[in-house]
């Protein structure tokens, strides 16, 4: 995911205007890489990460017992 997402960030204009509606990498920044990895199950929680298709962006996942996925953005920094 992190080579993926580096490309594309490069790859983008830093120097275009931020308008509504366009969706940049560079509007939202670089995700904190080291918080992210394997899933694995922490104390009683299933923890995992996923990428929004359309913003481009990842999410930590959690699920506990109940089975009520939780969705948090990761930490982005510019």
């Amino acid at each position: 995911f992190q080579a993926e997402y580096m490309e594309r960030y490069n790859a983008e204009d830093p120097d275009e205007e931020r308008g509504p509606g366009t969706v940049r990498l560079h509007n939202f920044g670089i995700p904190d890489f080291a918080s992210m990895h394997q899933p694995m199950k922490i104390g009683d929680e299933l923890v995992f990460f996923v990428e929004n298709k359309f913003l481009g962006v990842p999410y930590k996942v959690t699920m506990g017992p109940s089975r009520k996925l939780n969705y948090a953005p990761v930490a982005m920094a510019e």
